[in-house]
């Protein structure tokens, strides 16, 4: 064990640790190809956490300080049709200074030991591609078993539209009374996806009952002869989190100062990101459709975006998410040009042949806009 390991501790988060557990993800941003990106959760580190549902938090206390510290998420979800309690891996942030002093492994392996102390049949995790600090950890190491890969997850800005759809379809806020029909469409968008939640209206309303700046008008319907055909919930991330590019990769940089330039030019009050800058972002937190209703689901993003843009008077940048086996919706956008992070899972009891077979196959679910 290296000398500095010995006085390490590893605790449980308590609230007396917000300010520096939000100084530790300023100092460790996410370095990816398109330049450096950190989250800000300042004032209340905590309020993603309580967003994402019930998470806990292993902090790394050297000296009577936080120097490092990884969340995670107990999920009751479903794999090959059958529900897992999983695991899903969040934040993992060591104190720059402390690299490579075997602090993070320490973390990591307390992490999956402590998952499996909660009963969790599988813990999974996505890393940037091209974020190298963090690949090693998916190669197995003392106390933590090597991570198999579930392949790649996108995000992608949608397309900002001035003018909504021809009233084709009824397009409204949801109402309480929407929920149940809601939540089938949800379930039978998702059935089939790795790692999914499974809802039922009530944990479908304590699931908005508890988010923190989301709720039932957050999510718009599309309608069809009075039928829910399609669902999109936007959710407005700045109460719990925000974006922070404190340095782009040049080449994008000149592309974000031509693209503000053409805007201008075009008097489109689309805001770019700026190095240093928060991001003004909302993120798609929930999207399904009826088998066959692509051209309504279509029509409800155009909708939203448009509805955006008349109710702030600027067009923030939406962001939208995706599994690279996952196009059903996206297959005409531009994922490819997004941001790209790579699925780690792994199993912590044996997998039938079924689960082996679904895990290789099928997408995966993650709600990236809580990650």
């Amino acid at each position: 064990m290296h000398p500095l390991q010995e006085d390490i501790i590893l605790r449980e988060a308590r609230p007396t640790d917000n300010e520096a557990l939000i100084e530790l993800t300023r100092a460790s941003p996410m370095i990816t190809r398109v330049g450096a990106v950190y989250v800000d959760r300042s004032p209340d580190f905590f309020a993603l956490n309580r967003a994402r549902g019930d998470t806990r938090t292993i902090v790394a206390e050297l000296e009577g300080r936080p120097v490092g510290y990884a969340c995670y998420v107990v999920r009751e979800t479903r794999v090959d049709g059958q529900t897992r309690r999983v695991a899903s891996a969040q934040d993992f942030r060591v104190d720059p200074i402390l690299r490579r002093r075997k602090v993070g492994s320490r973390i990591w392996g307390e992490l999956h030991r402590r998952a499996a102390e909660d009963g969790c049949d599988y813990i999974y995790w996505m890393v940037a591609l091209g974020n190298r600090q963090m690949a090693p950890f998916s190669m197995g190491g003392p106390g933590w078993p090597p991570m198999l890969s579930g392949g790649r997850f996108y995000t992608f800005a949608l397309r900002p539209f001035r003018n909504p759809p021809r009233p084709r379809y009824q397009i409204e806020p949801a109402r309480e009374e929407d929920i149940p029909e809601i939540v089938e469409i949800i379930n039978s968008q998702y059935g089939d996806h790795n790692f999914a939640p499974y809802y039922t209206p009530e944990t479908f309303s304590t699931m908005l009952s508890s988010s923190v700046g989301y709720d039932m008008g957050d999510l718009i319907v599309a309608r069809d002869r009075g039928k829910i055909v399609a669902v999109l919930g936007v959710w407005e991330q700045s109460r719990a989190k925000a974006l922070i590019l404190p340095k782009i990769h040049p080449v994008l940089s000149l592309l974000f100062r031509f693209t503000g330039l053409l805007l201008c030019l075009l008097r489109l009050p689309m805001k770019i990101p700026r190095s240093g800058e928060a991001m003004s972002s909302l993120c798609v937190h929930h999207a399904a459709a009826r088998e066959g209703s692509g051209k309504a689901f279509r029509d409800l993003v155009r909708w939203v975006m448009a509805h955006t843009l008349r109710k702030s008077g600027r067009s923030p940048i939406i962001f939208a998410a995706a599994h690279e086996r996952d196009l059903r919706f996206w297959r005409g956008s531009i994922m490819g040009l997004g941001s790209k992070f790579i699925i780690y899972y792994t199993s912590f009891k044996p997998a039938s042949q079924g689960e082996e077979e679904a895990l290789s196959s099928r997408p995966f679910y993650d709600d990236f806009s809580l990650s």
